[in-house]
Formats: structure tokens, sequence, C-alpha cells
């Protein structure tokens, strides 16, 4: 009778987690649904992660959502390493010369310091030199994929000879032939960085997850930022408001009031700083004058460091020694190869941003005005290696991000629908 009853009990647990696993299964199904009838608005790649947290923080729980994601980057790692590493001979070309002329260097400062007078001859040797405004990043492998390393350069300044912005990519893992990271440099002396809390980062009023009038205008890119509160509790400060307490080992992007930025470890100091009206935790520091920093955490949020390294997607932020930002990003990368990466664009000081598919995007705004003038953003993805949700940030967000603006509207200008 024991043993009767024993089973029916067994078989009532049994039928439970069936009914569970098919609600489930269930409610997932609507939700791809409605994400897919409602494409306008993001579909099913804006659905999944919204998915995927919910089950995280409501259903499984981060140490079991993190474990097997510790597992499946691991055999996906492997995988990859297997399959992946046997780059196509046809798409190789041999590494060049990667110096630039001296001479071009000093014609350059020459001509800014006479504010422009100079010979055409040396004008023409210096539209050469803006064509190779930075240099070629040499390969750490003996040969190189067509266009890895050379920057592609967008709006040159007369005066500086400056591109607004240049991109390319590299590949800094010897033993991953296949694993990219994507570089973005922009010049923050024509271009301006803004920090907004989403409206799910924290219950303070500030936190719209939307772009003020300003912002909407003279937008022109708009990337992912950091990990949420409960994934590492990092700190915001947002219009001198302090939506996030800060955590004191924690990397820190500071934005002072005069329009300069500064990416280090915190300091007890920064809170009594008026100076500082918004600031933005992640992590441990990545690179530190110029150098990967010992203690960065090689998988993420609340892990131990000293685990083996978790290969994915990530993005990072650093800036130059010559005021450009650097956004970088890419898969099956560790915080390590993202850093060196990083470094082979000229970082000085960089941290650490968001992880996984869908938490890393870079997305370029376009803007037009309907018949009753309002103002429509539209938001077009950078890099198709990475994830995009149609028109993402063009609605309010419930993760934070950063926007780049020009800071002369006749920059934005170009950025206008026809």
């Amino acid at each position: 009778m024991a043993k009767r009853n024993g089973t029916k009990v067994k078989n009532r647990r049994v039928f439970c987690r069936l009914v569970v696993i098919f609600t489930c299964i269930i409610f997932i199904s609507l939700i791809f649904i409605i994400g897919m009838k409602f494409s306008d608005w993001g579909g099913v790649n804006r659905v999944t992660p919204m998915v995927i947290n919910f089950l995280r923080n409501n259903v499984f729980g981060s140490e079991f959502v993190l474990d097997t994601e510790k597992k499946l980057f691991s055999f996906r790692d492997g995988v990859n390493k297997k399959v992946k590493n046997n780059i196509d001979k046809s798409m190789l070309e041999i590494d060049g010369d990667t110096e630039l002329n001296s001479k071009l260097t000093a014609l350059m400062e020459e001509y800014v310091s006479n504010n422009g007078s100079i010979t055409q001859h040396d004008m023409d040797l210096l539209n050469l030199f803006a064509q190779n405004y930075y240099q070629k990043i040499p390969s750490v492998f003996p040969e190189t994929l067509e266009g890895e390393g050379v920057w592609e350069k967008f709006g040159i300044s007369p005066s500086t000879f400056k591109p607004l912005y240049a991109k390319t990519f590299i590949r800094p893992d010897t033993d991953r032939r296949y694993s990219m990271v994507y570089l973005y440099k922009f010049d923050m002396d024509r271009l301006k960085l803004d920090f907004i809390p989403g409206n799910k980062d924290a219950e303070n009023p500030v936190c719209t997850g939307e772009m003020n009038s300003n912002q909407k205008k003279n937008s022109m890119w708009i990337f992912s930022g950091g990990f949420q509160y409960i994934h590492g509790y990092y700190g915001m400060k947002y219009l001198n408001n302090e939506v996030l307490p800060p955590r004191e080992d924690a990397a820190t992007l500071l934005f002072y009031s005069d329009g300069s930025y500064r990416i280090t470890k915190w300091q007890e100091s920064f809170k009594n700083d008026r100076n500082i009206y918004a600031y933005r935790q992640n992590e441990f520091m990545l690179v530190i004058d110029g150098q990967i920093t010992p203690d960065i955490n090689k998988m993420w949020g609340l892990t131990p460091k000293n685990v083996d390294p978790i290969y994915t997607v990530r993005s990072g932020l650093g800036f130059t020694k010559n005021n450009e930002m650097v956004f970088a990003f890419g898969d099956s990368l560790s915080a390590d190869t993202l850093a060196k990466a990083m470094i082979m664009a000229g970082v000085i000081n960089g941290m650490h941003l968001d992880m996984n598919y869908f938490n890393v995007h870079l997305v370029n705004v376009k803007r037009t005005h309907r018949e009753n003038g309002e103002l429509k953003l539209w938001t077009f993805n950078e890099n198709k290696t990475l994830s995009f949700y149609k028109n993402i940030y063009t609605y309010p967000s419930p993760r934070d991000y950063f926007v780049i603006s020009a800071k002369d509207p006749a920059i934005t200008g170009s950025t206008y629908l026809e």
C-alpha cells in the first residue's frame, strides 16, 4: 500500500513538472508570436532577452543560468576552435609597411600651427596623410585578412585632418583565428557622449530610458551600456542624481561639467566632486596606462576572478591619449583578448561594458520629419555580426545606453533621411 502511495506521489510530481514545462513552452511561444507579429517594434530579437531575463530573475535564478551559460559557451568555444580556425586562404593578404612618413607628420603640425598656410605641393602630401591618419594595426598573425587593421575613415576635419570617426577590425587571439574585434574610433573634439539610465535600472524619476529633445536632434550613434545592477551592483549617477550607489573597486566612466571624460577606478573623493555630473560603473578596469590590468574578471558579474575565461560576445569602452573614444565589440572574446584589442587601437584607459549576443549593440541614427513637423528617429545596425533590434533606442529603453551626438548641428545634417 505504501509503495502504491509512493508511486502516486511520484507520478503526481512528474505530472506537475510536465504541466509547468508545457505552460512555460506555451508562454514563450506566445511571446515569440507576438514579437513576430509586431516586427516594427523589434520582433523576436527584442522579445528574446526579455524572456531570458524573466526566466533568470523569476524562475531559475542567476546561479543556475550562469552555470548553464558557462557550460554552453565553453562547449561552443571548443567547437569553434575545431571548425573555424581554418581561414579561407583566398581571404588573406601579406602584411605591408605600417609606418607613416615622418615628413607628413611634421607637415600636418606645421599646417595646423600656421592656420592652414602651406604650399599646394605640401597640401597634396597632407591629403595623403589624411588618408593614413591612423596607422594600420599590425596583425598578430604572419598574414592578415583583407582590410584587417586598416582604418576606414569618415568626416576628415580640414583643420586637424582628424576623422570624425574611423572603423576597422582585428584578430587579437592567436589561438582563435576566427575571433574578431570590431573597433570604432570617435573624435571627441567634435562629438559629445551622453549616458542615459534605463527605466528598469532603478526606481528613480530620472530613469526614463528616453533621450531628451536635444539628443534626439543631434544624436549620431547609440551603443549599449553595461551590466544590470543585480548582476554586479555597479553604481550610476545621472544629471547630478545618484541613481545607484557606487562600488569602491569598480571601473568608472566619469562625465565632467566641462565636457571631458575619464575612465578610472572609483575613488571616494568622486562622491563630493561637484564637477562630476554623471558616472557609470561596470566591472573592474580592463586597461590602465595602456596595460592590461591583472585583476580583470575573466567571466562576468559576481563570479570569481581565478576561473577559466569564458569566450562570448563582449563590448568595451576606452579613451586614447588624443581625446578619441574607442568602442570595441566582437564574438568569441575573453576579457583579456578584448583588452588586448583595445590597447592595439590606442586605448590608454578602458573598461568592460556588456556581454552576450542580445545585450551588445551599436547603431547609427537617422531622422525624418513627419507631416506635422514631429521628429521621427530611426536606427540602423552598424555591424551585422551582432544583434540588432529594429529601431532600438527610439523607444524608452529598460536598460541603460550611451548616445554620441555632434557638437556642431551642421554635422548632424547628414543624418536626415530623404
